[in-house]
């Protein structure tokens, strides 16, 4: 359907490194590395920083690789207690665009997709379609939801089977 789109294994070279810091450590990690502070937020374009929780970001790049952001993280954060996980393999992308794309996300996620709640810069960790994902706004209607790759067959047949609901034919214009 025109109205949305879905691309399995969107952006398939990127680099995802999970970088979890010691609570009483966080602050401090987060300005040595411009990481947000801002709950449901990201920054940065390359890399991309994703809140997960206060001592927690999903860093993605294009152009680094996993070891070397991780080497960059172990000079820049030397003494501090902090955990740095290569997940480019552990998880896969897809990207959702389009102007349905908010209703197809809210049809998976009790998370409220309006663009007056869920606005540019936001990303939020949830449930989607029973799995676990987190969903990123990246432009007005270009989202992009991180799984765990063996999900990925599951959800790919979710999206399928949900695009395919009268309730887009309501919308098509």
């Amino acid at each position: 359907m025109a109205e949305v789109e879905v691309v399995r294994h969107a952006h398939r070279g990127r680099a995802k490194v999970r970088l979890r810091v010691a609570m009483d450590q966080a602050s401090g990690a987060a300005a040595v590395l411009a990481l947000p502070t801002t709950p449901l937020s990201w920054t940065g374009e390359n890399p991309s920083m994703l809140w997960l929780g206060p001592d927690q970001w999903l860093i993605l790049s294009d152009t680094q690789t996993a070891d070397a952001m991780i080497s960059e993280f172990a000079v820049r954060l030397h003494g501090s207690l902090y955990s740095a996980t290569d997940a480019s393999a552990a998880l896969t992308c897809f990207a959702v665009e389009g102007p349905l794309a908010r209703l197809l996300l809210g049809m998976g996620s009790g998370v409220d997709f309006d663009a007056r709640s869920f606005g540019t810069g936001r990303c939020v960790a949830t449930r989607f379609a029973r799995i676990p994902a987190l969903i990123r706004l990246v432009a007005a209607e270009s989202f992009e939801l991180y799984v765990d790759r063996s999900l990925g067959d599951y959800l790919a047949s979710w999206f399928g089977h949900a695009s395919r609901d009268p309730v887009f034919e309501t919308r098509k214009k």
